[in-house]
């Protein structure tokens, strides 16, 4: 509306391939300000390997330090930095097969990364990861309780499972392309009528999500 462009700052990172990749489509300005501001300035990829491996590391645990000074933060950045340099030690990132099982495990790694992002002490994530399998040979149960727990009941599957296929197209066209991007080319009953409907989709969420359940970046 005031003629100033914004950057895209996420862009699918949940689909990515690799946890490389997850960093260039995932906070890309706060990425890109690291890259440019921490990692080129230490060196970056120019002094060898060995160097190479110790400016991502850097950089990673300060990105964690960035979030807050805590011992959680570090470790989320230093898992998030030993990862990335795995990756390049076996070629990981490169490779282009097998793409839905490296998205898989790459989102099974950033979620359960997220553990110490989200907990307030090491021993609360500590906590979290001893007990979060527990009951899980009866994998029925272990779901069904996993969603009691939520507060998740049985009459919200069906919501659940549709705002999660409207979520996986959305972000497997935005692979490729814009989809907002491209709703502006269509006409303008249409395009306002996504506007609104967007709009009031928003709206909607910011009064369910009041509270306690607060958006996890309100504290940054």
């Amino acid at each position: 509306m005031f003629g100033i462009r914004l950057m895209t700052n996420f862009r699918s990172p949940y689909l990515s391939p690799s946890v490389n990749e997850f960093w260039r489509r995932w906070h890309i300005s706060l990425s890109t300000w690291f890259r440019d501001y921490v990692y080129i300035p230490l060196g970056g990829n120019r002094k060898g390997r060995i160097r190479k491996y110790i400016n991502t590391m850097i950089t990673f645990l300060l990105s964690g330090l960035w979030h807050g000074a805590n011992g959680t933060f570090i470790i989320w950045g230093g898992i998030h930095g030993l990862a990335q340099i795995v990756e390049d030690i076996f070629g990981l990132n490169k490779k282009k097969n097998f793409r839905c099982l490296s998205m898989a495990l790459v989102f099974l790694f950033v979620t359960f990364a997220w553990i110490f992002f989200r907990a307030d002490t090491l021993g609360e994530a500590g906590y979290i990861i001893r007990f979060m399998f527990d009951g899980i040979s009866s994998p029925i149960t272990y779901i069904r309780n996993g969603f009691a727990v939520l507060g998740i009941r049985r009459k919200t599957y069906i919501r659940i499972g549709i705002t999660l296929m409207i979520l996986l197209l959305f972000d497997g066209i935005n692979l490729h392309r814009d989809p907002l991007m491209e709703a502006v080319k269509l006409p303008g009953v249409i395009r306002w009528g996504i506007y609104y409907l967007l709009g009031m989709v928003l709206i909607a969420y910011c009064f369910s999500n009041a509270g306690e359940n607060q958006f996890v970046y309100f504290q940054f």
